[in-house]
């Protein structure tokens, strides 16, 4: 009697840890098919978004670099002096007035 009682005991039990286990992979189902289902949209959304800036932008002419290509621009400073690079080795500096001690 006892034995009996500890098997339907030890079912039980089991019973009971199968069908949490059974809860547990149900939510998880759940949980990945919604972040599928965002995934998804996020991807339609993200590939409607290019179709119409391509629409906007109309067809690259041929022989051009698309736009994405282009590198990024200098800075302001740094175009300056590729402009006038040669212009800033070449120059001297400016003269000193005469009322101006140069040892000051």
């Amino acid at each position: 009697v006892k034995d009996e009682f500890e098997r339907d005991i030890a079912d039980d039990e089991l019973k009971r840890t199968l069908r949490e286990t059974q809860a547990s992979l149900r939510d998880a189902h759940a949980s990945l098919r919604d972040a599928g289902n965002q995934m998804q949209r996020e991807f339609h959304d993200a590939r409607d978004a290019l179709r119409g800036d391509d629409l906007m932008r109309g067809p690259q002419p041929p022989g051009l670099p698309s736009p994405d290509a282009a590198p990024p621009a200098p800075e302001p400073l740094l175009a300056f002096e590729r402009t006038h690079q040669s212009t800033l080795q070449t120059s001297s500096p400016p003269p000193v007035p005469d009322d101006v001690d140069p040892e000051r």
